[in-house]
């Protein structure tokens, strides 16, 4: 990953203490690992205005902001954040539809595209 990618993926996901957070505050744990799939990361690496755009998202998510999903989804995913579940968001639209999946016990959170899925 691009190392300032990195930062500003870090510095926007901030840091929490636990995965009971209330709305528009960060759920992360200091040992989950953020990671992206190798399409994503060649995106990126070569488009700014996308990288700005999974750098927003990443900061929507930390935020318990779901993305552009359906209300079910929504509802589902905020139940996992408090049931230690995976956790799956959408945002964009068409070829910038970026997904960000959280694992259940938060050792993990992927970036990637719906394709690579």
């Amino acid at each position: 990953m691009d190392k300032q990618l990195g930062r500003l993926i870090r510095a926007r996901a901030g840091r929490g203490n636990g995965l009971k957070a209330k709305p528009n505050q960060t759920y992360t744990r200091r040992r989950e690992m953020l990671v992206m799939t190798r399409g994503m990361n060649d995106r990126v690496a070569t488009d700014t205005d996308f990288a700005k755009h999974v750098s927003d998202s990443v900061g929507r998510f930390a935020r318990r902001d779901w993305g552009e999903m359906a209300d079910e989804d929504i509802k589902a995913n905020d139940w996992s954040i408090d049931n230690g579940a995976r956790v799956l968001a959408g945002y964009g639209e068409g070829d910038d539809r970026v997904w960000i999946i959280r694992e259940h016990d938060g050792s993990a959170t992927t970036i990637l595209f719906p394709s690579e899925y």
